[in-house]
């Protein structure tokens, strides 16, 4: 059944490297004409089938550009591309399952250095004061701190040393937050990391803590799913926090340019509520509905546009689906991607 899979993907592939989402076909870019302002739509592909693959969305002219990792660097991704990040000018994926941190050229796209080892990694997050890439994990009970200039091993910070177990100190999202690096920790606590004296703490908040963002107050904002429900975590800089609940899953949240509003995924739809310093119950509003997905997956919003971005893994095996809305919650396009897509990055944002 794989060797059939991907004989069939490598078939349609061949004819549809470079596509166009709109009704008229647009030329392609050659790739080394690529444009650095890009959207990554991030593929993770089957477990264990390595088949990860990276396309790109070029919003100015419309235009999508199928497997171009592959295509740039001569060889497959990887086996599950988990996340992205664009940074200060640089650009790295975490491929989990293949225990590879890649850093690509922002623009072509092309590798520049690697990392491979037998962790798994999650989230990514870069702090150029001190040129560290941050690492979380699926299995390795630690966050580790890698030197962005040839992606060596700086320092390991462990999760949870004294619970045992496969998935013990799952780590998810990362974040720089009060000049400090900040890590959910699945089992319900926020990994908080001093990188330059080389320290930690553990904040207890709530269990399955897993994406998170920083607001326009600096406010820390942990979104934490338990089954069919969710809460979402307000953390002050003095780390007094207040819990949320929410009786709807909450799958993924974006803070999208402004950072006043946050915008949060619950099945097909999405959600929104406005921010503000104020510890009071906050109040959600559905935004709109996703017509015609069957299993949204991946979100995102573009910083300057303020499009939503949202991607369907449909049945976890068939080509996944990409929808865009404006900032009205217009559908502007729809077109396939790789499959299962789980996340997008803003290039030369």
């Amino acid at each position: 059944m794989r060797f059939l899979a991907v004989f069939l993907g490598m078939f349609l592939l061949s004819g549809s490297l470079f596509t166009s989402c709109t009704p008229d076909a647009k030329p392609a870019p050659t790739p080394k004409d690529i444009p650095l302002a890009k959207v990554l739509i991030l593929c993770e592909g089957n477990f264990l089938w390595e088949n990860a693959q990276l396309d790109v969305w070029l919003p100015d002219s419309q235009i999508l550009i199928s497997n171009v990792y592959e295509t740039q660097n001569n060889k497959p991704l990887g086996d599950v591309l988990q996340s992205g990040l664009f940074s200060n000018g640089r650009l790295w994926l975490a491929v989990n399952n293949s225990g590879r941190v890649l850093e690509l050229d922002p623009k072509s796209l092309v590798e520049t250095n690697k990392n491979i080892t037998p962790n798994f990694p999650r989230y990514l997050s870069y702090l150029p004061s001190i040129n560290s890439l941050f690492v979380t994990d699926l299995k390795k009970n630690q966050v580790r701190e890698l030197d962005a200039t040839n992606l060596s091993l700086k320092h390991a910070y462990p999760v949870l040393p004294n619970k045992v177990g496969e998935f013990s100190g799952w780590t998810e999202h990362i974040a720089e937050w009060n000049q400090k690096v900040v890590a959910a920790n699945l089992d319900g606590n926020i990994l908080i990391i001093d990188p330059v004296n080389r320290n930690q703490s553990l904040l207890p908040i709530d269990s399955g803590a897993s994406y998170m963002a920083v607001d326009k107050f600096n406010q820390l904002w942990v979104a934490c799913r338990m089954g069919n429900e969710s809460s979402l975590i307000q953390v002050k800089q003095d780390l007094s926090f207040t819990v949320h609940r929410m009786n709807k899953p909450i799958q993924r949240i974006s803070l999208g340019g402004s950072k006043d509003t946050l915008w949060f995924l619950s099945q097909n739809e999405v959600h929104c509520a406005v921010l503000s310093e104020s510890s009071a119950v906050i109040q959600t509003q559905k935004a709109f509905s996703v017509s015609g997905a069957k299993n949204l997956y991946a979100f995102g919003i573009h910083p300057q546009t303020g499009e939503f971005y949202l991607g369907d893994a449909r049945d976890y095996v068939s080509a996944g689906k990409i929808f865009i809305y404006n900032s009205s919650f217009q559908l502007k396009h729809t077109f396939e991607s790789g499959v299962i897509p789980t996340d997008f990055v803003f290039v030369g944002i």
